[in-house]
């Protein structure tokens, strides 16, 4: 089987990223959400920050 070199140096540099930023995640971590809280999909807005401030206080 025939692995692209395209291919291969792509994992590669995906891994090495990947490896990099598990490191510095002692660091804070900031979340930020969207949400329409005017107009006419403020409903699906408010549940959406309802469920955001939900899973922020479960973990």
């Amino acid at each position: 089987m025939k692995i692209d070199k395209y291919a291969l140096a792509t994992a590669l540099a995906v891994g090495l990223t990947c490896a990099g930023t598990a490191v510095r995640a002692e660091d804070t971590i900031k979340m930020g959400g969207l949400a329409t809280l005017e107009g006419a999909f403020t409903v699906l807005g408010e549940d959406s920050m309802r469920g955001l401030k939900l899973a922020l206080k479960e973990h």
